[in-house]
């Protein structure tokens, strides 16, 4: 069939073409004294901000060498408080490939006003263009960033840009919520015939405005055929700020946001390309794609060398044999700090470098298992701050991520060969994000579900020697952590005993001595560290108060926001306990012990306790969160139990002088 033919048939975004709602006028320059003087948003009195409007216009555009993609985005912000200002200064993404002509995204234009009353007039500062930076993210990222200037208390700010895309793959992405409300977002697009797009509505299963029609007017040329752009409108209004960012794997898997992917390319000679195809299609390009699939055949080879030399089995037990090859490829590779699901090199490469990306040496330790005779394979991910995986759409683009899954008769192992800080058998914090696709040549897919069930461990035992006649209450400090717990705090403290001395000092602690720290490299042992240090005795005639828990409990609830409409995620179960000895001094009396907590459901284990034997005070202490993963709907239950733990963890203990 010619394209020519095609075109009154192409669905683009599966958007209906009846026309709902109304649209907000939205013009730049259109600023009044009654807008200035406003000084609250209604629908939210605490907002510091807020959009006024907020449109995005994407289209393309003819060439000399073809097309490119143009998008504008225009918005304008009311700044309400002090705390608000900051949203004048504004930041656009811009992605690039290495190498290669017309492969990056470009800054075209700027401009941008802010607007202030003085005495009865309006007075418009401009900004000047050149005053626009680059910061570098990385190879693939950087940042064109600009500050709006004389922004300040009931300023107005505007703003437009234009920026080019040659990436047709992904149209701009339109985020209709932001972290201040949104009064109103519309977002305009403009297809040509050649390409069709696939959207996913995020957030929301509505718009408030949309439409979808045929450009009118002459009709243009393009690769000799002739057509009008179709164009889609969707619009929504008053939509809340996204304040509540804690505990959640990306923000984007939670904004109301409109995503695209590319579905069909349709070539001028009639000929087309499916893009969106299915789970095992998918699947299948992965195992024949010359830097997955080729890659891994590729590495065998080499790897069975490598177990005939320097990773010789006798009599392992598959278990061991994982751990062996495991710790070896942490040992002999080096992470270059790059993600990827595609190998960047040859796997000989890979063996004289001795450095790659993720799928470099996570592909090469498959290949390497897989020789030793292990059911291994990779699996596909999205790590944590990319967002998760859309199941109903088959997009390759969803993916970022390469790790390891070994099957076992007594289980499975999923795996990463890149982090030294994780045990052979456990996956690092970002690969932690919902679910994975195992890449194998099965009939039906299979899907991993990549959180850890297995908790997270963090015991803190104190004991404390209070002297009256002294303003320093001496302590001793044991804290034991495990799994994820562990994880960070090896990263954080590494084996520096002197740094960590130092940062104990600035949080808590008026000295510390005899620091040690344990088991920095046995993985699957707990962290420790142990200390002697001093803490401020507080005195208030003649009573001694004590926190028995230190500072180590949290000090504040976890959550403030009234309600949450996502999950709130832990990443694995989490376990805290506490456990403190008071030696009460001669010639002192409990004047007051904090009242026992217990709470137990489902989702927690919350407890306090406090004992007396003779003159030892026990004061123990649990936050147990049971789940690494809660629903929004358990959100003001568990907020209710944090903030009377909270409250019982950190009570005081009094001490008296006996009369």
């Amino acid at each position: 069939m010619k394209l020519s033919n095609i075109i009154s048939i192409v669905l683009l975004f599966v958007f209906s073409t009846q026309v709902l709602g109304q649209r907000m006028e939205t013009k730049m320059k259109n600023v009044t004294k009654e807008d200035l003087i406003k000084n609250e948003y209604s629908k939210d009195p605490l907002a510091e901000a807020y959009v006024i409007f907020d449109t995005g216009n994407t289209r393309f555009v003819e060439r000399e060498d073809g097309l490119v993609i143009h998008h504008i985005r225009t918005s304008k912000i009311k700044i309400l408080n002090n705390e608000g200002i900051k949203h004048a200064e504004i930041s656009i993404p811009l992605f690039k490939k290495s190498g290669g002509y017309n492969s990056e995204e470009i800054l075209v234009s700027v401009e941008a006003y802010s607007y202030n009353l003085d005495g009865e007039e309006i007075s418009i500062s401009t900004f000047d263009d050149d005053e626009v930076f680059e910061e570098i993210i990385n190879d693939n990222w950087t940042r064109k960033k600009f500050v709006i200037p004389n922004v300040k208390e009931g300023t107005i700010i505007e703003y437009r840009y234009t920026m080019q895309s040659p990436f047709f793959f992904n149209l701009p992405d339109w985020a209709f919520q932001q972290k201040i409300p949104v009064a109103y977002s519309e977002y305009s697009v403009s297809v040509v015939p050649f390409y069709e797009y696939q959207f996913i509505l995020k957030g929301a299963n509505k718009f408030d405005y949309q439409d979808t029609r045929k450009e009118a007017g002459l009709s243009r040329r393009v690769y000799g055929i002739d057509f009008n752009d179709m164009t889609t409108v969707v619009a929504m209004k008053d939509l809340p700020a996204f304040r509540d960012e804690s505990y959640i794997s990306s923000i984007d898997d939670y904004l109301i946001k409109l995503d695209f992917q590319l579905s069909k390319i349709n070539r001028p000679d009639g000929s087309r390309t499916e893009i969106m195809t299915t789970w095992k299609d998918l699947r299948k390009e992965y195992l024949s794609d010359e830097k997955f699939g080729k890659y891994l055949k590729k590495s065998r080879k080499l790897a069975q060398k490598i177990l005939e030399s320097k990773l010789v089995f006798t009599d392992e037990t598959p278990a061991e044999k994982i751990q062996k090859i495991i710790e070896f490829a942490k040992t002999e590779f080096r992470w270059n700090e790059y993600y990827g699901k595609y190998s960047t090199q040859s796997p000989k490469s890979l063996l004289s470098k001795k450095s790659g990306n993720i799928a470099d040496i996570n592909l090469f330790t498959i290949a390497l298992l897989q020789v030793a005779g292990l059911d291994a394979h990779p699996v596909i991910i999205s790590s944590r701050g990319h967002g998760k995986v859309e199941m109903s759409y088959p997009f390759a683009s969803f993916f970022n991520y390469v790790v390891i899954q070994i099957k076992l008769e007594a289980g499975m192992v999923l795996t990463d060969a890149t982090d030294k800080m994780t045990a052979f058998n456990r996956l690092p914090p970002r690969c932690i994000n919902d679910n994975g696709l195992v890449i194998n040549d099965t009939e039906k897919e299979e899907w991993l579900y990549t959180s850890s069930e297995v908790p997270s461990k963090t015991i803190t035992m104190i004991k404390m020697n209070p002297d009256p006649e002294k303003d320093q209450l001496p302590v001793q400090v044991i804290r034991q952590k495990t799994e994820l717990d562990a994880y960070w705090s090896r990263q954080r403290t590494g084996e520096n005993i002197a740094a960590l001395k130092e940062k104990l000092l600035e949080e808590h602690f008026n000295t510390v001595e005899e620091l040690k720290i344990k088991n920095y490299n046995k993985l699957r042992s707990p962290f420790v560290i142990a200390f002697q240090g001093e803490v401020d005795q507080e005195v208030l005639n003649d009573q001694l108060v004590f926190t028995p828990f230190l500072h180590y409990p949290p000090a504040e609830n976890y959550f403030t926001e009234p309600s949450r409409n996502y999950p709130i995620d832990f990443l694995s179960p989490n376990f805290e306990n506490f456990n403190t000895e008071i030696t009460i001094p001669d010639g002192y009396e409990v004047a007051y012990l904090p009242e026992p907590l217990s709470i137990e459901d489902i989702l927690v284990s919350f407890k306090t306790d406090y004992q007396i034997h003779q003159n030892i005070i026990t004061a123990k202490g649990n936050l147990n969160f049971k789940l690494g993963n809660y629903p929004p709907k358990y959100y003001k239950l568990l907020k209710a139990h944090i903030e009377n733990a909270v409250t019982s963890l950190n009570d005081k203990i009094i001490l008296q002088k006996v009369k």
